[in-house]
């Protein structure tokens, strides 16, 4: 993706899997990257619309926030 430099700096790429099954197993998978020769720098992430990335965003934070209620014994137990 984006253009090539004259720097050679490496670019991101956008793979597209076939079916969502192959896409999870892969993903679940990126454990197996921690032993990968450093000279490599690999970063894997979902690609999400801007409506998406903000709906991940708010699920995350009332997750996170029923977590620290839970803690500290205001969570209810139903």
């Amino acid at each position: 993706m984006g253009k090539a430099t004259e720097m050679g700096t490496a670019r991101p790429l956008f793979i597209e899997f076939r079916d969502r099954t192959t896409k999870n197993e892969v993903m679940e998978s990126l454990s197996k990257l921690r032993y990968a020769d450093e000279k490599y720098k690999i970063s894997i992430a979902h690609d999400m619309t801007t409506s998406e990335r903000e709906l991940c965003r708010t699920m995350v934070k009332e997750c996170k926030e029923k977590q620290n209620a839970e803690k500290s014994g205001n969570g209810s137990t139903g």
